[in-house]
């Protein structure tokens, strides 16, 4: 189906909206029906999304979830959770890219039960594809709980393998409504430290990743952590690397 085709058959799925409990449910042909989208929310799925989502591999009638800064989150009839991108830019290509990698390691770490489990990142499309937790957001009641979980829990386990700990939300946790069990679901504005830094720069610098740093914020990071989770000389070799760099 052309995205002519497309975009027109989504905004008569729109047009013709009916309201449930100050929700709509956009209706579209088969291979496209978002439902349960808040009022405020429905401009950010449109017809860019679905179709990056349907590239990612989402099957069948799809549910909203949610939105954030950097992406919309739906489910599909296979139960799996897309994390689009709001847009292609570079930042959120980045963000999402820096998510997924954090996600992909905390799958062989200490913490693993109490983070989402990923499947795959989908560069293409800048789709996250990742279990779905059915449950609750954790909530301010939850607050002690959960960063309790984040700062004592996750954050040190992630931090043995190079990243520190994600922004905290409480909203950022899904409580499992079969076990109990807090997931976190949103791993957003995390950053890498240690050897994983040392790593990335490395690469960056090699040409063989792309950032959407510029060299004087790696510079910056690599001055914090010189001394304490980067040996000085390691540091010392990565600053002057940059700094000829950015001449």
């Amino acid at each position: 189906m052309s995205d002519l085709k497309t975009e027109k058959l989504f905004k008569k799925a729109l047009s013709a909206t009916r309201t449930h409990g100050g929700k709509r449910r956009a209706f579209g042909k088969s291979f496209v029906e978002v439902e349960d989208i808040p009022y405020d929310s429905e401009k950010y799925i449109t017809p860019d999304v679905i179709r990056r989502a349907r590239k990612a591999g989402a099957k069948g009638k799809l549910k909203f979830v949610g939105v954030g800064m950097t992406s919309v989150v739906l489910t599909d009839e296979q139960g799996r959770c897309w994390k689009v991108g709001r847009d292609t830019s570079s930042t959120i290509r980045g963000m999402l890219a820096d998510e997924a990698e954090y996600l992909q390691s905390a799958s062989g770490s200490s913490a693993k039960k109490n983070i989402a489990k990923i499947y795959r990142y989908h560069p293409g499309p800048a789709v996250i594809e990742r279990a779905c937790v059915t449950g609750r957001p954790g909530r301010w009641s939850d607050g002690t709980m959960l960063q309790k979980l984040h700062f004592d829990t996750i954050a040190p386990a992630m931090q043995k393998r190079g990243w520190l700990r994600p922004e905290f939300k409480e909203n950022s946790y899904i409580i499992d409504e079969k076990t109990g069990t807090p997931i976190l679901v949103d791993a957003g504005f995390t950053q890498r430290t240690g050897n994983r830094l040392v790593e990335y720069i490395q690469d960056v610098l090699a040409g063989r990743r792309k950032t959407r740093e510029s060299k004087e914020d790696l510079a910056f990071a690599v001055r914090m952590e010189r001394g304490q989770y980067i040996p000085e000389d390691v540091a010392d070799k990565l600053l002057e690397k940059l700094q000829t760099k950015t001449r």
